[in-house]
């Protein structure tokens, strides 16, 4: 398809690699072994942020995507962050 294709042009060549800064090193054998974190973030953010999302005409998922990847800029200093979800 079109669409397939634009986005196959738009990352050929070599991709952007994350460069997150660690408080730990990483183990020299991959383990997958991880931790969760959950937060609630207060109601009266969520309703400021569905209103912003309204007037913009943004998803909520669309939003809270563009937050972590202005997070992950700040943490890196890189402009070419790409994020994929399924």
């Amino acid at each position: 398809s079109s669409s397939a294709l634009y986005w196959q042009e738009q990352f050929k060549g070599s991709l952007p690699v994350l460069d997150l800064p660690s408080f730990q090193s990483r183990p020299l054998m991959q383990t997958y072994n991880g931790d969760s974190l959950s937060y609630r973030f207060p109601s009266a953010l969520l309703e400021k942020a569905e209103a912003f999302c309204a007037a913009h005409d943004l998803t909520l998922f669309m939003f809270l995507m563009a937050g972590i990847n202005g997070l992950l800029s700040r943490y890196t200093g890189q402009e070419d962050i790409i994020l994929g979800t399924p």
